[in-house]
């Protein structure tokens, strides 16, 4: 049982662009099968099909301050290795942030740098089409250095893929729209929007499995806040906000990422700064959160993490210390044990085929 894991990076001198490993699924072994150069590739997301991953990227020859994009590699499913099919250019500069749907139809670009969410359609053969929806966003927030205007981090669909949920980090926001694939659109809903604790910082956020829970994970207050989540309407509705990191703890704040386990039993979240993943039990009724503990990362800035999709492995990447490492989920506990370390330089982004 073997499965491909892509590492994106940011762009520096020392990174080859987007590495690609083997992981074994039943022992934990990695072996690096693959580089593909590329510029910015700081965040990836694969197509539900597994045949094609989508990255950020520079759109070369364009006038600076206007050079931003996103890319589409095709996956060989065998070897790992990736070809490129197309690059399209953002409206300015380049997404921070990239997603694909849950069928594949539409890909969105938050733009945390310029407020606005772009949407791109996905062609036939996996490439994407110039875009054909901006959502631009205005407000602040009362933190007036990260706060002075909006800053869309993420965009996420929901799990039957009618809502798509914006993250808004400068407005204390998360924005809900009906994820129109037909027309490849974000189309504004009743419920609107919900906001968050101001100065809270709203950057990315998960889906339980079961589909009635959202946690969104507040980067400037390092809290997840958790919602009950309506199905019908795309409503959220605030049930918990809890903290990220330990009780004791008083320097810098700076949460980055959330996942639910695949059996949908624990939430994980990264903390820079700390160094650490945040470990938290999930009442299945209710989708509230009891702390579980804290595992290092053994690295620097732990800007994102990922689970395979059988759930038996996390591995983090520690952004400024290039090193990524690997654990194994205890299915009982939910606790993490270290196994093996990767170094790879300004690792930003880890994705599971």
């Amino acid at each position: 049982m073997k499965t491909f894991v892509y590492f994106g990076t940011k762009p520096v001198e020392h990174s080859k662009g987007i590495y690609c490993y083997s992981l074994d699924l039943e022992t934990g072994a990695m072996a690096l099968v693959d580089t593909t150069t590329a510029v910015n590739c700081a965040f990836l997301s694969v197509h539900p099909s597994k045949r094609v991953l989508y990255t950020l990227a520079n759109v070369a020859g364009a006038e600076k301050g206007q050079n931003g994009g996103l890319a589409a590699y095709r996956i060989n499913p065998e070897t790992g290795a990736l070809a490129h099919i197309n690059t399209v250019s953002c409206p300015t500069v380049s997404p921070s942030h990239v997603q694909v749907d849950r069928i594949g139809a539409n890909v969105f670009g938050a733009n945390y740098n310029s407020s606005f969410v772009v949407t791109y359609p996905v062609r036939a053969d996996g490439g994407l089409a110039e875009y054909s929806d901006i959502k631009r966003y205005e407000g602040n927030g009362p933190n007036e250095k990260r706060q002075e205007a909006p800053h869309p981090h993420s965009v996420f669909t929901s799990p039957d893929n009618r809502f798509a949920l914006v993250s808004d980090l400068g407005t204390d926001t998360v924005h809900v729209y009906e994820n129109d694939t037909l027309n490849h659109k974000l189309v504004s809903t009743k419920f609107g929007h919900v906001n968050t604790t101001p100065g809270a910082g709203p950057r990315h956020l998960a889906f339980h499995p079961c589909g009635r829970f959202v946690y969104v994970l507040n980067e400037m207050a390092s809290t997840l806040g958790v919602y009950n989540y309506d199905s019908a309407t795309g409503a959220l509705s605030e049930v918990q906000v809890i903290d990220t990191l330990p009780s004791d703890y008083d320097e810098i704040r700076w949460a980055a990422e959330v996942l639910v386990s695949p059996d949908g039993r624990f939430v994980y979240s990264s903390n820079r700064g700390h160094e650490s993943i945040a470990i938290f039990s999930v009442d299945p009724a209710s989708g509230k959160l009891t702390a579980v503990g804290h595992e290092s990362t053994r690295g620097v800035q732990p800007r994102n993490f990922n689970i395979d999709p059988t759930g038996r492995w996390l591995i983090a990447a520690n952004m400024d210390s290039d090193n990524c490492e690997l654990f194994r989920i205890d299915p009982v506990s939910g606790n993490l044990s270290h196994t093996s370390s990767l170094a790879i330089p300004a690792c930003a982004r880890v994705a599971f085929l």
